[in-house]
């Protein structure tokens, strides 16, 4: 895969502690087919020698008009489960297919439709922490955040930003979105450059950043790997409306880790090959994995 440097292209910011912002998305959701791509960043205890540990990209992919249905639908199964104190927590796929799973069999189950229904599927990227700092070394990314009055923020920088930047140009492409928006839902996370304390921004801020493309090297000049599509990044608080949805590829990543569904990217990166890329329709990944049980 060639890695190349990507010029910070100016992306439309929109922060807002409120979740008067994410009503406001929710409701664009609602009447639209846009799709979405819900991500998540996975670090997993596999060692990878000298190369470090393995670090993997999990893409769930859906639409906006799925996402906010699936939003609703597992609010009124919060709502339904006997400790209050779970209806508010932050679930993981630790908690849908750990120890504790009884009480989580209705979200369970609506999860595992969801994987099954995911369009256009499930991808996974997986490579080593130790390639991650080659590429930040020899090709620094990122995204010069502006807000709407015009001013610049501070630029959006993360060991893994490149990852999630050629992951959803890649993902684009092999559908064919062309260039129609996507929306991409992550993780304030400090591996991709959101985390606010980095940003000098105040903690419960949801950050909305563009939509713009991902096509500009350093110099101005074209990137040899093109995308027409213009995506949308979303990083909410972990409360409110959207925390369902970021389960989503966390409840995969986890069973694809407890299954053994990893080995084989480990054993290929563990040997050397830098970047490894799989994908699978969501009917496949949720048979293999047994996400209906």
């Amino acid at each position: 895969m060639e890695v190349e440097p990507r010029h910070l292209v100016g992306f439309p910011a929109m922060l807002d502690p409120e979740a008067a912002i994410l009503a406001q998305l929710r409701s664009e959701w609602t009447n639209t087919r846009r799709l979405l791509f819900l991500v998540d960043e996975v670090r997993s205890p596999h060692s990878c020698g000298a190369l470090g540990g393995l670090v993997s990209f999990v893409l769930v992919g859906t639409t906006a008009q799925e996402a906010a249905a699936y939003a609703d639908e597992m609010s009124v199964l919060r709502d339904q489960l006997r400790n209050p104190a779970d209806a508010k927590a932050w679930i993981k796929g630790t908690d849908l297919y750990g120890k504790n799973r009884a009480k989580h069999d209705a979200i369970r189950a609506r999860v595992g439709r969801a994987v099954a229904d995911s369009f256009p599927g499930i991808l996974r990227w997986s490579t080593s922490s130790s390639a991650l700092k080659q590429v930040e070394a020899l090709a620094p990314c990122g995204i010069q955040p502006v807000r709407e009055s015009g001013d610049a923020m501070t630029a959006i920088r993360g060991r893994e930003l490149w990852l999630l930047m050629t992951m959803v140009k890649h993902a684009a492409n092999h559908v064919g979105i062309g260039p129609d928006q996507i929306d991409v839902l992550v993780d304030r996370s400090a591996q991709l450059g959101l985390d606010p304390h980095l940003l000098g921004e105040p903690k419960d801020q949801n950050f909305i950043l563009g939509p713009g493309e991902l096509n500009q090297q350093a110099d101005g000049s074209p990137a040899s790997y093109h995308c027409p599509s213009r995506f949308r990044f979303i990083a909410p608080t972990k409360p409110g409306p959207f925390r369902d949805l970021s389960l989503l590829p966390d409840a995969v990543a986890y069973v694809m880790l407890v299954r053994g569904h990893v080995e084989a990217a480990w054993q290929r990166v563990r040997s050397g090959t830098p970047f490894v890329i799989e994908g699978w329709s969501g009917a496949d990944i949720a048979k293999e994995l047994g996400f209906s049980g």
